[in-house]
């Protein structure tokens, strides 16, 4: 059984054109050069543990990703280039 991270708290998959990525939000990534798809969530810089999914809001794409909505596209400066996100949804936790 996989270990999603929110032992017993509740998601809100409300889906509208005001869901936007906040600190606590789990969401899904495309990557448009690959077409891999990823999940994270959004932390708090104390909280992050990218071996299990959760990434800071302080992290490259935990900073492009922030404040977006479902559908938008980003763009994330790192070492090696340039990478591009679409982003596929986004949940919250209530």
């Amino acid at each position: 059984m996989e270990d999603n991270g929110y032992r017993g708290s509740k998601l809100d998959e409300t889906v509208g054109a005001d869901l936007r990525v906040t600190v606590g939000s789990r969401v899904s990534l495309c990557d448009l050069a690959t077409g891999e798809e990823m999940h994270y969530t959004i932390v708090h810089p104390r909280e992050a543990d990218p071996l299990r999914g959760k990434i800071s809001n302080g992290s490259p794409v935990g900073k492009a990703v922030i404040n977006r909505s479902e559908g938008d596209e980003i763009e994330v400066k790192v070492p090696a280039g340039r990478l591009r996100y679409r982003v596929k949804g986004i949940a919250r936790q209530s």
